[in-house]
């Protein structure tokens, strides 16, 4: 067996022999049974063991070929010595431990993650691991956040951990929904890297654990620079609490414990919350009460994901007050967060609670949850836990005149008392198979029909009630009319008429009709239902099912674009929007790459785009009629797209039209454009978009029409605009906007932003934000 001593050796030798043949060209050759036994050679069986310490002759050094460097230059340059047979492969080694420069190295502090300026390197497993800095966790639970930057190419940073105390930790990503990215940890033993599984985006660490942070992108999406956030799970009784959440931490976990078993209420105003147990893995609802055990630990997450402005961070969890009610008497409810009641009845039977109320059973389980007065069975000396909204209440012996349903008829109107948050209940019968209208006079009114979900209809069944619904011959209907307040409410059933219709006809549908309208097509293909006069239309079949298409309902339009056969029937059912409607069903043609429809003043709107140019300027005419209008979805989802451009004499942009583009860039209007309105989503998800200069014509931005749009920095609202919805800019990248002097309602505008910003007038009277 050859000894450490003369591996060593033999190494050296090969070094210096190797440059020698390098200078002179002269080929050599290093016997590899030299690093056998005599027994080795025969099985064949290679040693393995490291070579170290190998001393380079001075002067050769600089004409080493293996990357071996010794003295005070040896630093942390890995590298590889080859013997023999073994030149193959390659042994590497994380460090020389030779010199002082290495040494000096080593000696020096990690400097803490804040101060980290230089950009993390490229991970490569075939080299010595770059870390882009420390990050310390606090014992005290203060979260830490950073921003890891990525270069053109990388995909993962990596961070040092370093943690002050023994316990379970969380960590986060602030980042878009679009975007896929995520964290993982792992410890570096002496058998290597194990990787951590999670609970809920926590792990438990120990104090002299070697542990590692790494984020990894995986989107196709271009990122240079992504949010993180850490920090301690904090161990926590019932309380008041302030939840350290800002725009660089999106939630804290805490592990809540209690004292003692009941009843608890969560209030966190405008926060969201998670609550789970982590002995059964059961989330609980925090909405309300919940049963909290003593001996379980409780997992709570405080998030302001979906908040927006300068909110409130406080949040509580507190042991409910329980106190005894009696049957009959009238209950003022002091406290609404943290009283509830306990009724034990004297007799079997049934009982009401004439407010919104959650009663439970004596195991602390909900059997009934009512916004009406519905009967509840109870058993004489059990106990019922009782949570209510209002702020006087009281729990009573139920009569069953009381709740007894009404029989009604179809073509009479019919006044229901209610008292406030009551439900009167009916009953229905057709006499025929057909469909049915229930309309109501007075507005916040609602229609719950039971089994509603077997039940064909279309309309609104809140608000002010104009609900229609296809109703079985001789078939028993239960249903009830409700709403808020002490008052009388009219309300009707009405058989609804059937006319025929033609295509290319414009009709008028009125309030006071109650009309099913029957199509038969000229032709097979795409048809467009439309309305601009609002409210809900749908397409059913002859033998009533819906037929699916590419629909839209909004306050001022609906239409539905679908494929019907030719000389087969179809029923359009139209619910108005509190006035009449104008409204037909034609057919779509094809020109080239667009298919449109000929609106009523002859002419054109675009319903879709089906071409593959990257740059696309919208057609000025179609077949010599004039686009006026570019409709719902026309180039959605579009990711050929990087330019467009809009022409003049375009006057509506309508819902979601460039919605999810990806790639588009820029948005062109020509000049002297006439363009009055953007509608709701109409450039949502595009997050490509750099930059939007509106014309002075648009007057009009509906909710989150630049929604998203991540890299819009630069934004000219134009000098006519009166109206912005909000959430216009919701999640969009805006760093500068101008905002005209039409625009009275500056607030709103910033409302439309995740984040309220600075406002600072300029000398022209003009706003940048």
């Amino acid at each position: 067996m050859i000894t450490k001593f003369e591996r060593k050796v033999i190494a050296g030798l090969t070094a210096f022999l190797m440059c020698l043949s390098m200078i002179f060209a002269v080929p050599v050759s290093v016997n590899a049974e030299a690093e056998r036994t005599q027994d080795e050679a025969v099985s064949g069986v290679q040693q393995n063991e490291t070579v170290k310490d190998v001393q380079i002759p001075d002067g050769m050094s600089e004409n080493v070929p293996h990357d071996i460097i010794a003295g005070d230059e040896a630093g942390d340059v890995p590298h590889d010595i080859t013997v023999g047979d073994e030149a193959s492969e390659k042994v590497q080694q994380d460090t020389v431990e030779a010199g002082g420069a290495a040494k000096e190295k080593e000696d020096q502090p990690t400097a803490p993650y804040e101060e980290e300026t230089r950009t993390p390197q490229m991970l490569n497993v075939d080299q010595q691991e770059e870390v882009a800095g420390t990050i310390t966790l606090k014992k005290d639970g203060t979260p830490e956040y950073g921003e890891v930057a990525f270069s053109t190419e990388q995909t993962m940073v990596r961070y040092r951990l370093n943690i002050e105390e023994d316990g379970q930790y969380y960590f986060g990503l602030i980042k878009d929904w679009n975007v896929s990215a995520y964290v993982s940890l792992f410890e570096r033993t002496d058998e290597g890297d194990n990787y951590l599984s999670n609970e809920s985006y926590s792990y438990e660490l120990r104090k002299d654990g070697n542990y590692y942070l790494e984020i990894e992108k995986s989107s196709e999406e271009a990122l240079e620079t992504l949010k993180w956030y850490a920090g301690k799970v904090r161990d926590i009784k019932p309380g008041e609490f302030e939840a350290e959440l800002s725009e660089n931490v999106e939630e804290i976990f805490y592990n809540l414990t209690v004292d003692e078993t009941g009843w608890y209420r969560f209030s966190y105003d405008a926060l969201s919350m998670s609550v789970r147990d982590k002995e059964t893995g059961e989330y609980i609802s925090s909405w309300s009460f919940c049963k909290l055990e003593q001996g379980h630990t409780y997992y709570v997450g405080v998030n302001n994901r979906n908040t927006t402005g300068v909110l409130s961070n406080k949040w509580s969890v507190k042991k409910g007050k329980a106190i005894p009610v009696e049957l009959g008497q009238v209950y003022r409810n002091e406290n609404l967060k943290e009283i509830y009641y306990v009724f034990v009845p004297e007799t079997t039977g049934k009982y009401v609670v004439k407010e919104r109320s959650t009663i439970y059973d004596e195991n602390w389980k909900e059997i009934e949850r009512k916004s009406d007065v519905a009967a509840v069975q109870m058993e004489a000396g059990k106990t019922y836990y009782i949570t209510v909204e209002a702020r006087y209440w009281s729990i009573q012996k139920y009569v069953a005149s009381e709740q007894e349903a009404i029989a009604v008829q179809a073509g009479k109107t019919y006044t229901a008392s209610l008292e406030e948050e009551r439900y009167v209940n009916y009953t229905f019968t057709p006499d025929g198979t057909a469909v049915y209208r229930f309309k109501s006079q007075q507005d916040k009114m609602n229609l719950s029909m039971k089994e509603s979900d077997k039940i064909i209809g279309f309309g609104n069944s809140s608000g002010k009630i104009n609900f229609f619904a296809l109703l079985e011959k001789g078939k028993t209907y239960e249903f009830s009319i409700g709403g808020d307040g002490s008052r009388e409410v009219q309300w009707s059933i009405t058989k609804a008429s059937v006319k025929a219709v033609e295509e290319g006809t414009e009709y008028t549908t009125t309030e006071e009709e109650t009309p099913v309208y029957d199509f038969v097509p000229s032709k097979s293909g795409e048809y467009m239902f439309s309305s601009k006069d609002g409210g809900t239309g749908k397409v059913y079949s002859s033998d009533w099912k819906e037929i699916d298409g590419y629909w839209y309902n909004g306050a001022v339009e609906f239409g539905v674009k679908v494929s019907l056969e030719q000389g087969k029937t179809y029923h359009l059912g139209i619910a108005l929007s509190d006035k009449e409607a104008k409204w037909k069903i034609e057919q779509v043609k094809e020109s080239s790459d667009y298919t449109y429809r000929v609106l009523s003043d002859n002419t054109v709107e675009i319903l879709k785009y089906s071409g593959a140019e990257s740059n696309v300027t919208v057609p000025d005419k179609i077949d010599n009629k004039v686009v006026k209008c570019v409709g719902y979805g026309a180039f959605a989802e579009n990711e050929n797209i990087v330019g467009v451009t809009i022409p003049a004499q375009v006057t509506d942009l309508q819902y979601g039209v460039f919605a999810s583009c990806a790639n588009l860039e820029t948005v062109t209007f020509k000049a002297g454009s006439k363009l009055q309105k953007i509608a709701a989503r109409a450039f949502e998800n595009c997050s490509k978009l750099q930059s939007i200069s509106l014309p002075d014509s648009v007057q009009t931005i509906e909710e989150k029409g630049f929604a998203y749009c991540k890299n819009l920095g630069t934004v000219d609202l134009g000098n006519g605009l009166k109206e912005i919805d909000n959430y216009t800019f919701y999640h969009s990248g805006v760093t500068r906007i101008r905002i005209p002097d039409s625009t009275t309602d500056v607030g709103r505008i910033l409302r439309t932003f995740k984040i309220k910003k600075n406002v600072e007038v300029t000398d022209n009277g003009k706003i940048i934000i």
